[in-house]
């Protein structure tokens, strides 16, 4: 038979109890945690397992993240492909918040992560993208200020408007820069385009930083139209080298700082607008191979006074020194004709030499260009009178003084 406990001895016990109660509390944290359900229960499912450092998260918190939010917990979303591998889309609302500096995923659900294509949150100040990501395309945020690409990346795209973001580390797999890959990041001022890179896409460092840029050698493409290509509106851009053999487009349209231009000696062609409204530009020396220069390659560059052509250069097409400083100019021996706007609102252009090869002169080839005085040209008064020259906009052309069998030493 039992003893009668007294009152004594069961305050006590109850004490000892409350006490072990109240310390597991405090160790297992303030928040209420729900009765783990029973195992013999038919509506009970299991708790997903906690994502593991190697395959769900690397993750790692920084200042930036809130002491009760473990970057850990973020539960990643993806999308499968059919070989086994998924492509990162973003993060589900339910787990934590990237913010900080993020190391994305290697896997996720056992499947190997090949591409990044999606926004994450918005709140990655740094952001380390292991090399089995091919491609990688984010979106863009405010926040971000560095990102890194680990070996074994090929391509990035999208990351337009990070105005943070002031360090870009490429690895030697990256192949393509592409489309908007850094328009508009203002940070931006100084990136290694690496030995191996083959494309520069549509606005790839439009209204970028860049203080100067190195093209490499093994770039081969640019997809870009008029005014999207690869360093359009550089407004603080002040030096590049050009080490390849092909160039964009537009490619240095717009960039009014730019100062000091080196061309690879290969190139063939100087392409539409490159070099439109540089207006800081004060010489160039072109390819000595070059064969052609495009519509409007230096329409507005108010502070280019003169440019040696090459003699290898057959076509000069429409409006190529347009509104320049250009005071006086050898044209090549071989071109044929002096297109439409050629030298249209050259306010100081004085003297200009035309070779035996020219039999057309365009509309506009020399309007607006009121200190035309002198012209020097190759052969003879016969020959001279030959010369199909427009009416229209070449009224200075026509009175200048004329000074036959000429050689281009008479503007040296």
């Amino acid at each position: 038979m039992s003893k009668k406990m007294d009152r004594r001895n069961f305050l006590k016990l109850a004490g000892t109890t409350a006490f072990a109660v109240s310390v597991t509390s405090v160790l297992g944290g303030c928040s209420e945690v729900p009765d783990a359900p029973s195992s013999s229960s038919p509506s009970a499912s299991p708790e997903p397992p906690a994502p593991s450092s190697s395959g769900s998260s690397s993750s790692s918190s920084d200042a930036s993240s809130t002491p009760d939010v473990e970057q850990s917990k973020i539960i990643w979303e993806t999308r499968n492909n059919d070989d086994g591998t998924a492509v990162l889309t973003g993060y589900d609302s339910n787990g934590a918040q990237p913010m900080g500096v993020i190391t994305l995923p290697e896997k996720w659900s056992g499947r190997k992560i090949v591409e990044l294509d999606g926004n994450l949150g918005g709140k990655i100040t740094k952001m380390i993208v292991p090399g089995c990501y091919k491609k990688v395309h984010y979106g863009g945020s405010k926040y971000l200020e560095e990102l890194i690409l680990n070996e074994g990346v090929e391509s990035i795209y999208e990351f337009d408007g990070s105005t943070s973001l002031r360090n870009v580390q490429l690895p030697s797999t990256i192949k393509s820069i592409g489309y908007k890959a850094f328009l508009g990041c203002t940070s931006l001022t100084s990136i290694n385009l690496p030995e191996g890179l083959e494309s520069l896409g549509w606005h790839a460092f439009s209204e970028s930083g860049l203080t100067t840029v190195v093209v490499p050698s093994t770039v081969v493409s640019y997809n870009s139209y008029n005014d999207s290509a690869p360093f359009y509106d550089c407004k603080n851009l002040v030096s590049a080298t050009i080490k390849c053999s092909v160039l964009s487009q537009c490619m240095f349209e717009a960039c009014p700082q730019l100062k000091s231009v080196s061309l690879n000696d290969t190139i063939l062609e100087l392409p539409y607008k490159i070099f439109r409204d540089c207006s800081a530009l004060p010489a160039i020396t072109l390819p000595e191979k070059l064969k052609r220069l495009h519509g409007e390659a230096f329409n507005g560059c108010k502070s280019l006074p003169s440019i040696t052509i090459p003699e290898t250069v057959s076509v000069i097409d429409e409006k190529v020194f347009s509104r320049t400083s250009i005071q006086k100019i050898i044209l090549p021996n071989n071109l044929k004709k002096i297109a439409w706007g050629t030298f249209e609102e050259c306010s100081i252009l004085q003297a200009v030499y035309i070779p035996l090869s020219v039999n057309t002169i365009e509309n506009d080839a020399f309007e607006n260009c009121p200190l035309l005085k002198d012209v020097y040209y190759q052969s003879g008064e016969t020959q001279w009178v030959h010369i199909n020259i427009s009416d229209y906009g070449n009224t200075m052309l026509k009175a200048a003084a004329m000074h036959y069998y000429s050689s281009p030493n008479s503007l040296r």
